[in-house]
């Protein structure tokens, strides 16, 4: 691939991912040139580069920085590029906006996949808007003919699919009380877990018809978050000078519901994805090939109802992340992290282990110590 004098994000405006590597970009007010990449870009950049036909991938003007959506913000973090870390060294925070981020990346996709894909008006306003953000109607029809068999591909029904989007519905009042008082999720410090949210809330929310009004009608809070949220770059800090860390003395009362919300709803649906991974590694004969996206399907029960999916990897791999961050805490951290999980019923995340380590080189994910 030639160099270039200017960054380039090859991404989508409407797509989940791509809004959080975006949001990471304009925050460390990085110039870059976004473009939807083309049959050519897929295969001679995406591809050929990094293994994956997906976007986003970032690429510097110098090269010294390829990466995906999966290790983006760690790249970045220890990149050159940063002025401002979005990871907080306080253990606590740090843990806290990396749990947030997993349940953006893992489980947010899904209603907002449904709320795009799986009603009649909701799915011809998303055709509609990817007539205008692709350079052809063709290259917008086969984009969203893919995006829309992620319905099939995800397990999600006429059936299952209102669970879904319940749970958005109720994550969207929690966080409309949050930033009633706070600007950010941390409070007046933006970090990962704002990035992260940008996926469903911006690029879906935001976007599709039917969720955009729960928005304007029920969530003021959220659409001035949005707002901000879409200015903070460093004109934005001149005016609310960046706080340090350690003001950050506790995390806000008003995020307990919603991490309330993900015991109650999400830890199973990560313990079968988990449980999948590990029966599948057991019997893998090949581990020194790069990881597929993909393994074996599961099936869990959330609702009362069935939800069969593919076994994510890279879900595997960021609750690995997540629980090895707080192994390497120091007891006392380890406490505060155990006792705020304790008392909103997830306490039981601290209990799982990932038995088949993943790791990350090389723009793939592999077994390690393969």
């Amino acid at each position: 691939m030639e160099s270039t004098d200017q960054h380039l994000l090859y991404a989508i405006k409407s797509d989940f991912y791509s809004a959080k590597v975006r949001a990471s970009l304009d925050y460390q007010a990085i110039i870059y040139d976004e473009l939807v990449p083309t049959e050519t870009d897929i295969e001679q950049v995406l591809l050929e580069q990094t293994g994956q036909m997906d976007c986003p991938v970032f690429v510097s003007s110098d090269q010294s920085l390829l990466e995906t959506n999966i290790h983006f913000v760690q790249s970045l973090e220890a990149s050159a590029f940063v002025t401002r870390p979005v990871l907080p060294d306080k253990p606590l925070l740090r843990f806290v906006v990396q749990l947030i981020e997993l349940y953006c990346d893992s489980f947010l996709i899904l209603p907002a996949l449904y709320m795009r894909w799986g009603y009649d008006e909701s799915a011809i306003n998303a055709n509609v808007r990817l007539k205008r953000i692709f350079p052809s109607p063709l290259q917008a029809q086969l984009h969203a003919n893919k995006e829309r068999q992620k319905l099939t591909l995800y397990g999600l029904t006429s059936h299952n699919g209102p669970f879904f989007e319940y749970h958005a519905e109720q994550m969207v009042h929690i966080l409309d009380k949050h930033f009633e008082g706070h600007r950010f999720v941390l409070g007046e410090r933006l970090s990962l877990a704002d990035l992260a949210l940008m996926g469903p809330l911006y690029a879906h929310f935001y976007q599709d018809v039917r969720p955009r009004e729960l928005l304007l009608n029920k969530a003021p809070y959220v659409m001035q978050w949005l707002e901000r949220m879409m200015q903070a770059d460093s004109q934005e800090s001149q005016v609310h000078p960046l706080p340090e860390w350690s003001s950050l003395s506790h995390l806000p009362e008003t995020l307990y519901p919603l991490i309330q919300l993900i015991g109650d709803d999400v830890f199973q649906f990560w313990k079968e994805n988990l449980d999948a991974w590990e029966y599948w590694a057991a019997n893998d004969r090949a581990k020194g090939e790069p990881l597929p996206k993909f393994v074996s399907a599961h099936r869990f029960i959330w609702n009362a109802v069935a939800v069969e999916q593919p076994t994510s990897v890279a879900h595997v791999w960021q609750l690995q992340n997540l629980l090895e961050g707080y192994q390497k805490c120091d007891p006392g951290d380890q406490e505060l992290i155990a006792n705020l999980l304790g008392s909103l019923d997830l306490s039981g995340l601290l209990e799982m282990q990932v038995q088949r380590r993943i790791t990350y080189k090389d723009k793939h994910l592999y077994h390690a110590g393969a």
